[in-house]
């Protein structure tokens, strides 16, 4: 089954969601995504496999950008196929949390996106969201190889975004606040002088000061750093 998720671009802090019937139109065949939210007015979807393997019954989620048809969130949960209701909430508390991981800083982001004229350079901002999403469930998981791999994906990604439009502030300050992330990661691997993790960090946030020094974000970079 598919969902849709709509905001509205004039009004960030307004969210509309597509109603199952509205979307079940398009729950089969082959339709791409973009032809969907063209039709349901919608710039996200949500998209839902079920498999079954014995007692268990699987679920994976996806957030989809409609327009580039890009993957900006997944999750997974898993439940007994005796447990209908159980496997329901387990679902809803799954898509409840990536919703409020993702797209909200999907929406924070496109409400930004005056920032930039280069479509490339805003999509490969937003991947870099992903990988920074996958780097917390990796982490959780203490999957330590995929969390230092997630992390120099959103990295790679956020210095695309800055090749790509080098007047756009946005990127350089992201690299910047990663330094949570890595210092988690060097902390994970036993890691106890954090300093070059920082001296990194500071780098991209003194850079973003000079880029533009009235940005409020890049002075909140360096004064955190």
């Amino acid at each position: 089954s598919t969902a849709a998720n709509a905001s509205n671009m004039a009004d960030a802090s307004r969210l509309r969601v597509i109603s199952r019937t509205g979307t079940l139109p398009f729950s089969g065949g082959d339709i791409t995504t973009d032809s969907i939210g063209r039709a349901l007015h919608a710039g996200i979807l949500v998209s839902g496999v079920v498999e079954r393997a014995g007692d268990k019954v699987t679920v994976r989620l996806q957030l989809i950008d409609a327009a580039s048809a890009e993957v900006l969130a997944m999750r997974q949960t898993e439940a007994d196929a005796s447990r209908a209701l159980g496997l329901v909430d387990a679902v809803a508390d799954s898509l409840t949390l990536m919703v409020r991981k993702s797209l909200g800083e999907v929406v924070r982001s496109r409400a930004r996106r005056l920032g930039t004229e280069s479509e490339e350079a805003f999509q490969s901002l937003l991947r870099s969201e992903y990988w920074r999403h996958d780097f917390d469930e990796a982490l959780d998981l203490k999957d330590l190889e995929r969390a230092e791999r997630s992390l120099a994906s959103a990295d790679s990604a956020l210095a695309r975004a800055a090749e790509l439009d080098p007047r756009w502030v946005e990127p350089v300050v992201k690299r910047a606040l990663l330094s949570s992330y890595r210092a988690r990661l060097a902390q994970s691997l036993g890691e106890r002088d954090l300093t070059a993790v920082y001296t990194r960090s500071l780098a991209y946030a003194e850079r973003a000061v000079q880029m533009a020094p009235g940005d409020a974000d890049a002075r909140y970079a360096r004064g955190t750093l």
